[in-house]
């Protein structure tokens, strides 16, 4: 297709040189993976460190003992039992952090119609976000309970099918259902409080709860546009959160892809970050500004029975 001013063996040189070059005021859109661990954590020692490399210790309440008691005598001594109890503590190291850092010519700034520093820096923020959420979404499934994983989970039936190495649980628009009342039974079984529960899955798993005929809005109650709409919302208790951010690789024994997947109770997992550096300092050696910003944070799972770990593929 030929256009104006353009000849066979190219742009008319003496056209090109009085058609102005024109730039758009504002950035072509980018579409970024929606985080959500941030909804499914609590951050209640937030604001109790100053720097990477710091440990918050978080205090354990006692489990204490409770004795029966027979009217006028009590053990062989015929006395009251006092237990002394000892308060443990959970340790939570601030051992992770991610920067970005780029460079602005003093020309570029002068010459762009465009904030480049500040779209640039609100940029790395939100792939920051992304990439701590990956990296946490790779560890926490593995410190669930021994009793929240595997083919036989439960703490107290050890018959619930959370998926396993070699043997995921397959997933698929029939079963869905049956799959996240399993994993509130687990979280049952462990007497992990009612409220404050999530799951998060991958993104196939959402579209499957959509399919499903138990979870339709019209017969979970959702208000109109919630299922339906495509959002996931409270499955049988759980927040259900589809990510593409899931854990994921091929399970060579049986060629599929897996996912991990999991559940958890807000106050069985605590994050805490700070954004330790975010500044902007002028190049001694150049003409140019370098911008940088340092996220420190980390994370730990306090409460191990509060966090389930299923393994699971499409099916």
């Amino acid at each position: 297709m030929t256009y104006p001013y353009q000849t066979s063996g190219g742009t008319d040189a003496t056209m090109a040189n009085v058609i102005p070059e024109l730039w758009s005021a504002t950035y072509l859109v980018k579409w970024h993976l929606e985080t959500v661990f941030d909804k499914i954590v609590n951050t209640d020692y937030e604001g109790e460190f100053s720097k990477m490399g710091d440990v918050i210790h978080i205090r354990t309440i006692p489990s204490m003992t409770i004795n029966t008691y027979y009217k006028g005598i009590n053990d062989s001594t015929g006395q009251v039992t006092y237990q002394r109890p000892t308060t443990g503590n959970v340790d939570m190291l601030i051992d992770k952090g991610k920067y970005w850092a780029f460079s602005l010519q003093d020309l570029d700034l002068t010459q762009s119609s465009i904030e480049l520093a500040n779209t640039w820096a609100t940029e790395c923020k939100t792939q920051m976000h992304e990439a701590i959420e990956t990296d946490l979404f790779e560890t926490w499934y593995d410190d669930a309970s021994v009793n929240n994983a595997g083919a036989s989970a439960g703490a107290k039936s050890a018959n619930i099918n959370m998926g396993a190495v070699g043997a995921p649980r397959y997933i698929n628009a029939t079963n869905v259902d049956d799959f996240l009342t399993d994993v509130t039974l687990v979280l049952d079984e462990q007497n992990v409080p009612q409220n404050d529960r999530a799951i998060v899955v991958p993104k196939f798993v959402g579209k499957f709860i959509k399919m499903s005929d138990k979870f339709t809005a019209d017969k979970t109650g959702e208000s109109k546009g919630r299922l339906i709409s495509g959002l996931i919302g409270e499955v049988d208790g759980l927040m259900v959160y589809a990510s593409n951010n899931v854990d994921s690789e091929v399970d060579a024994t049986v060629g599929v892809t897996v996912y991990n997947a999991f559940a958890c109770h807000k106050k069985a997992v605590s994050f805490a970050t700070q954004l330790e550096k975010n500044d902007v300092i002028t190049d001694p050696y150049d003409f140019r500004e370098l911008s940088r910003g340092l996220q420190v944070y980390g994370s730990k799972v306090t409460k191990a029975e509060g966090v389930v770990h299923a393994i699971i593929a499409k099916g």
